[in-house]
């Protein structure tokens, strides 16, 4: 075990000469200082080499509050045991108001010492090993399955398996698990995408193929109106382009207010951008029958118009459901979260609450200092978090649970972070973006991602027979021709969706009730 290294602060430390040779026996290297000056100056100038402080509360000069204070300032992650005389209870207060990590009453023997040092010292080291071991057992179930066939389920597990080293290795110091996490992510992405674009025209062809995953198109039909035909009040809640990771950030909120959630997984289009992805949710048909049935709605989406809840509309209406529908963008609309709810229970609509969390972020690609917050997924999923609890987002859903109502929350498709270019040669047309590209004679390095030559094969539609398509997979984006070899020799780190990937096209979907139920399986 490393030497832990304990600075202890008092101004009557001469008389603890003997607790000190206790804790050294026992691999503790203890420095002793004799005021609150020497302490905050002794850990400004060597800031990383204290692991823990043992301070004096009663103390000339500066006080052992001032210095607990000044060292939460500046060191907010650094155990602070307080040793005092006092057993006023407003100093214990006052103490644990500034978030003091242990108190200790004097007279206090070694032992005493050294269990509330091993308490607070040992508990992130017995974190540490347990994320470790358990890296290195999912690394290689991981590694085992990626030299073998994997099935569409199995490929979901690899995902949760991704998301649950991701989340755990985030918590401890160690740089070379988050280094291999992040190369087995990477090849892992690259054999999913390879298996997608396989796959994805078959399961279209033949829908019954066993193995064969619940795609956008039947999401509606087979999951969401037979919620909607129960006889209670009910909203579909899509928070769009959200990774899994974010996801489950967002379900640690609401399994506050909500008692139960049944959770499982569906595929998104090819691709993943919004007006595919969501077209594809909200009526039940492929990008290409939804185009040939309502051209006009087609069109309207691919040239972002908003007309989400007239395509709604069309999809209950063609499943023969005859409930009448209301859209509400929560981050464009002005309508309070009180008067959504009202309706609901007013009106009986089946309501769909709309959020896209790229919205959010727009600014990421024009402005540096938003484009430093988000440049990680750690950082992505931090601004998440604390953006949705103080969100009209998360009060609305609150005031939906006190109401009974029951709540489908789920994304159209995911997000990934890019940080590579990819060229591309033709001239798109229709919808576009960063990943996805459609138009006559288009090419692209194949390398970085796959060219279709017959988008039908994958339900898209086709403005002629030269139409084709390029989707990316990884996280590369496509630059211009005039920016591509600039853009090689820096790095771009944007959010982006359309492409083929773990974090874009396998999607939760979870609905969260007011009364227990139980968990569902994965689709």
């Amino acid at each position: 075990m490393q030497r832990k290294n304990i600075l202890w602060i008092d101004d009557e430390i001469e008389f603890f000469r003997a607790h000190i040779m206790f804790l050294e026996a026992r691999g503790y290297s203890v420095t002793p200082l004799y005021s609150g000056y020497d302490g905050l100056s002794a850990l400004h100038k060597n800031h990383n080499l204290y692991d823990i402080v043992l301070l004096d509360e009663q103390m000339p000069g500066k006080d052992g509050l001032s210095v607990l204070n000044e060292i939460k300032e500046f060191l907010p992650d650094l155990p602070v045991v307080m040793v005092t005389k006092s057993e006023e209870e407003d100093v214990m207060e006052r103490a644990i108001g500034k978030k003091i990590d242990g108190y200790l009453t004097k007279p206090v023997n070694p032992s005493q010492i050294l269990t509330v040092c091993k308490k607070l010292l040992g508990s992130q080291e017995i974190l540490s090993n347990q994320v470790k071991n358990a890296f290195v057992k999912n690394y290689s179930e991981i590694r085992a399955k990626l030299q073998s066939d994997v099935t569409y389920k199995e490929w979901v597990k690899i995902y949760q398996q991704i998301v649950k080293m991701e989340l755990d290795t985030q918590e401890i110091e160690d740089e070379t698990l988050r280094q291999k996490h992040y190369t087995q992510k990477i090849e892992a992405n690259e054999k999913f995408a390879d298996f997608l674009m396989q796959n994805y025209p078959g399961w279209l062809i033949n829908p019954h193929v066993d193995g064969k995953p619940v795609i956008a198109n039947e999401l509606l039909e087979k999951h969401i109106l037979p919620e909607i035909k129960k006889d209670e009040k009910f909203a579909l809640v899509i928070f769009d382009s959200l990774q899994l990771c974010q996801f489950v950030v967002i379900q640690r909120f609401l399994r506050k207010i909500f008692r139960c959630s049944e959770i499982c997984f569906y595929l998104s289009t090819v691709p993943t951008t919004l007006p595919h992805a969501l077209s594809s949710l909200l009526t039940g048909l492929l990008p290409k029958d939804f185009a040939s049935q309502r051209p006009d709605l087609w069109e309207a989406l691919s040239s972002n118009s908003n007309v989400w809840e007239e395509t709604a509309r069309f999809g209950l209406k063609r499943l023969n459901c005859e409930k009448n529908v209301s859209f509400y963008n929560i981050l464009k609309d002005n309508t309070s979260c009180e008067d959504i709810v009202s309706r609901m229970l007013k009106e009986n609509n089946f309501s769909i609450i709309f959020a896209d969390f790229l919205d959010l972020i727009s600014l990421n690609k024009q402005n540096k200092i938003m484009r430093d917050m988000i440049s990680s997924g750690k950082a992505f999923r931090d601004m998440t978090s604390m953006w949705f609890e103080k969100s009209d987002f998360y009060k609305l859903l609150k005031l939906m649970c006190e109401n009974n109502i029951t709540v489908a929350l789920t994304s159209s498709a995911g997000n990934i972070l890019c940080s590579s270019s990819a060229d591309h040669y033709g001239k798109h047309s229709g919808y576009s973006n960063m990943r996805f590209r459609s138009g006559e004679f288009m090419f692209s390095d194949t390398r970085t991602g796959y060219y279709v030559a017959n988008p039908a094969e994958y339900g898209l539609p086709s403005k002629n027979e030269n139409t084709s398509f390029n989707v990316l997979r990884g996280n590369y984006c496509f630059t211009g021709h005039g920016s591509y070899y600039d853009n090689m020799k820096k790095q771009l780190y944007f959010f982006e969706r359309g492409g083929v990937s773990l974090e874009e096209s396998i999607v939760p979907f979870a609905i969260f009730r007011t009364k227990q139920n139980e968990n569902a399986e994965i689709l």
